[in-house]
């Protein structure tokens, strides 16, 4: 009897642990307006074949948030150098950009520093969130038809959980995010790997991949950016 019943404590202990390592992250956003953060950005690209460089500080900027959580971020660049055939120049000053989020990851618009449309290239870098807690190594798919009235195309995300790690104070969850068009004659990805802060999901640090990155009036963009969150001290 004693074994029996110590067998039914640990095949339910056993139950019990394979339900809790089945859903280890819930992963939400709560947007709160007036929110910021200011990252440090480097940038190693190919135009046309041309090597560029760029490095800078950004702050994105919770501006707005609705009732049903759709929220929207606004990104300024509060510095800029811009690296080209060995000369180095200030990058222009340009307008804020602004991106209108679903509470699901989701873009419902952007508009560039140009004062562009361009849904097309925000919904390259979008972080579809789970329908259900995840848990390490574990990955869910994200698929968008496009929309010509966005002049958006077709996109497929592949999400996949890494694991913890600290990033300076913070506990972050790291992520692997590959976002890949689905049509047209050369379709654009963007490959990242992503660490969130597991207290509030917000993002401290991306290093990405660019390929063929549409640009507004430009040729598509090719190479490595690399962002990484500015710790602001206390009382400055």
């Amino acid at each position: 009897m004693v074994k029996l019943r110590a067998s039914g404590i640990l095949l339910g202990l056993s139950i019990l642990l394979a339900v809790a390592q089945a859903g280890d992250y819930t992963i939400f956003k709560k947007p709160k307006a007036g929110d910021s953060a200011k990252f440090q950005m480097k940038a190693d690209l190919r135009i046309d074949s041309s090597p560029v460089k760029l490095a800078g500080v950004v702050v994105e900027k919770i501006i707005k948030v609705e009732t049903d959580g759709t929220y929207t971020v606004e990104e300024s660049q509060l510095s800029g150098k811009i690296t080209f055939k060995d000369q180095e120049i200030d990058a222009p000053k340009t307008p804020p950009a602004t991106t209108r989020f679903k509470p699901t990851g989701e873009v419902l618009d952007f508009v560039n520093e140009q004062g562009k449309h361009d849904v097309r290239v925000a919904n390259l870098t979008v972080f579809k969130l789970p329908t259900k807690a995840v848990k390490t190594g574990e990955s869910w798919v994200w698929e968008q038809k496009g929309d010509k009235t966005l002049e958006s195309v077709s996109i497929r995300g592949l999400y996949t959980i890494g694991t913890e790690e600290m990033i300076g104070k913070r506990k972050c969850l790291k992520m692997k995010q590959t976002i890949t068009e689905t049509e047209g004659i050369d379709p654009a990805s963007v490959e990242s790997t992503v660490w969130y802060d597991m207290e509030d999901w917000s993002e401290v640090k991306r290093v990405s991949k660019w390929t063929n990155l549409p640009m507004a009036g430009g040729s598509p963009v090719t190479g490595t950016i690399t962002l990484d969150r500015i710790e602001i001290a206390a009382g400055t």
